[in-house]
This record gives structure tokens, sequence and C-alpha cells, in this order.
């Protein structure tokens, strides 16, 4: 039975490890870089929100 293997299948579990990694290295590199680039923008749109600023 392990000869026979549903290619449908198989090309489901590759597609969803390659987006699960992908997701990943966003988050990780992507993710942090962004919110350096947009802080004072971010800062200055959130709404009622205490942000410490440093002197």
């Amino acid at each position: 039975m392990d000869d026979v293997v549903n290619p449908i299948v198989g090309s489901i579990g590759l597609l969803l490890g390659r987006g699960a990694l992908l997701a990943f290295v966003m988050v990780v590199f992507l993710l942090p870089a962004m919110l350096l680039v947009f802080d004072k923008f971010i800062i200055k749109t959130t709404y009622k929100a205490n942000f410490y600023e440093e002197k």
C-alpha cells in the first residue's frame, strides 16, 4: 500500500509546508523591519495609547 500515494495529497502537503516556511520567514525578518520603519507613523496614528517616550 505504501507504493500507491495520491499525488494531490503530496502536492497539498508541499504547498502547506512552503506557506508555513514563508510565513515564518516573514514574521521573523519582515515584520520587525516594518515596525522599525513605520514606528513614528504608528505612534502618530494610534488613538489613546500611552507610549513610553525616551528623553
